[in-house]
């Protein structure tokens, strides 16, 4: 399989996704199954996308720009998992609590983020015939 083509589908998902969910928050009505679109799913979406980023860290740098990009995409990661790990009272066990409310529109502005990266990794990797 290309290499371009997990982060060309995956970054087309999220941005569909993304853009519907924004669309369904302003009130457009799409014909799509409206449970769909709530925080959960657009938070395990960001776990997704990040696990994608991790994998195209590995997959396409060398190097100094590889560690880099490593340690970005995992950064990301973590951020993309704690929301989950505070709404699911997951970090309880800590002995101070982390009170973390993120709006949806956030989450979906950081999920375009995520996909419009990946289409642009995409992009390069079909450039460069990999």
């Amino acid at each position: 399989m290309k290499k371009w083509l997990l982060s060309l589908i995956g970054g087309l998902i999220f941005l569909a996704y993304s853009v519907a969910s924004i669309m369904h928050s302003l009130g457009v009505k799409i014909l799509v199954i409206d449970f769909i679109f709530n925080p959960t799913t657009t938070k395990i979406l960001l776990i997704v996308a990040a696990l994608l980023l991790i994998y195209d860290s590995l997959s396409l740098y060398k190097g100094l720009k590889r560690l880099f990009s490593i340690i970005v995409a995992a950064i990301l990661f973590i951020l993309s998992v704690l929301p989950v790990l505070v709404y699911r009272g997951l970090l309880d066990f800590l002995p101070f609590s982390i009170e973390l409310i993120v709006k949806p529109f956030v989450l979906e502005a950081v999920l375009i983020a995520y996909s419009i990266y990946l289409l642009f990794n995409a992009a390069k990797l079909v450039k460069f015939n990999l």
